[in-house]
C-alpha cells in the first residue's frame, strides 16, 4: 500500500510539474517564435508598404518640386537668356539697319518747272519736284520773295515709306495745306535741297526755279480736267497745267494718254530727265 501511495504522489506531482514545466517552456518557445515571426512579418512588410508608400510619396513630392524648380529655373533662365539673346540680335540688326540704311544721295533732283519764270493763276499753287532715286536724307524746301531777305516758308518732306525713305518719282508741296498765299505779280523763288554737311551749307545739292502769281489770264475750272490742263498749258500757265495734269494721274494712274500728255509739258520745259523716267513709266505700264 505504501508503494502504491508513493507512486500515485510521484506520478501526481510529475505530471503536475511536467505540466507546469511544459506550459512555461511552451509559453516562452511560443512567445519567443510568435515575436520572431512578428518581427519578421512586420519587418517584412513594413519594409513593402514604406517601400510602397515612399516610392508614392517620393514620385509626387519629386514631380512637385520639379516641377516648381522647373519653371523656376526654366522662367529665369529663359528670361535672362531671352533677354540676353535679344538684346545681342537686336543690337546686331541695329547695326546691319544702320550700315544699309542711308543712301548715296540721289543723282538729281528737279523742280518741275520751266528754265523761264513760271506762272500761276492760284494764290496757293501746289509746287512739284522730281527726284531720280530712293533717299534717306530729308528733303528740304524753301520759299523766297525776290524782295525779302527771308525766307517765306520752309519744311521738310516726310518720307513716303515705311523704311524712312523718300521714294523716286515725283513728289509735291501744297501751299494751301501750310496757310501759305503769295502776292500777286511778285516773283518767288523756291529750292528743293539735300543738306550734306551742316557746318558748310555751301555743298547742299540743290535746284531751284522761279514763279509769279498773276491774274492777267482768268482761272479756268470744269469737269473735263484734261480740257483745263491744255488750257492753262496754251496761255503759258505753267504750273496750273502741269498740276491738273498731275492731279487727274494720281486718280488714273494707268491711263497712258495723260501721261503721254504730261511728257509733252516736260518736254516743252526743257526736263529731258523727268521725260526720260516718264517714257520708262509708260514703258512699264505704271
Amino acid at each position: 500500500r505504501g508503494a502504491a501511495r508513493g507512486a500515485a504522489r510521484g506520478a501526481a506531482r510529475g505530471a503536475a510539474r511536467g505540466a507546469a514545466r511544459g506550459a512555461a517552456r511552451g509559453a516562452a518557445r511560443g512567445a519567443a517564435r510568435g515575436v520572431a515571426r512578428g518581427v519578421d512579418r512586420g519587418a517584412e512588410r513594413g519594409v513593402d508598404r514604406g517601400a510602397e508608400r515612399g516610392v508614392d510619396r517620393g514620385a509626387e513630392r519629386g514631380v512637385d518640386r520639379g516641377t516648381e524648380r522647373g519653371v523656376d529655373r526654366g522662367t529665369e533662365r529663359g528670361v535672362d537668356r531671352g533677354t540676353e539673346r535679344g538684346v545681342d540680335r537686336g543690337t546686331e540688326q541695329a547695326q546691319r539697319d544702320t550700315k544699309v540704311t542711308h543712301l548715296p544721295v540721289p543723282d538729281r533732283i528737279e523742280p518741275l518747272a520751266p528754265p523761264h519764270t513760271g506762272y500761276t493763276v492760284s494764290a496757293q499753287p501746289v509746287l512739284y519736284f522730281y527726284l531720280s532715286d530712293p533717299s534717306s536724307d530729308p528733303i528740304h524746301f524753301m520759299l523766297n520773295r525776290k524782295d525779302q531777305v527771308d525766307p517765306v516758308f520752309t519744311t521738310i518732306v516726310k518720307p513716303t515709306t515705311p523704311t524712312g525713305r523718300i521714294k523716286p518719282g515725283f513728289h509735291k508741296i501744297d501751299l494751301s495745306k501750310h496757310g501759305i498765299r503769295l502776292q500777286r505779280d511778285i516773283e518767288y523763288e523756291w529750292f528743293v535741297f539735300i543738306i550734306l554737311d551742316e557746318t558748310e551749307r555751301s555743298s547742299d545739292f540743290l535746284a531751284s526755279a522761279t514763279l509769279t502769281y498773276m491774274n492777267s489770264v482768268a482761272a479756268k475750272t470744269g469737269p473735263d480736267n484734261l480740257a483745263v490742263a491744255n488750257y492753262y498749258a496754251a496761255n503759258g500757265i505753267w504750273y496750273d497745267a502741269i498740276h491738273n495734269l498731275n492731279a487727274m494721274l494720281d486718280q488714273q494712274p494707268d491711263d497712258t494718254n495723260l501721261r503721254q500728255q504730261r511728257k509733252r509739258l516736260l518736254e516743252q520745259a526743257l526736263l529731258p530727265e523727268t521725260v526720260r523716267f516718264e517714257k520708262r513709266m509708260i514703258a512699264a505700264g505704271l
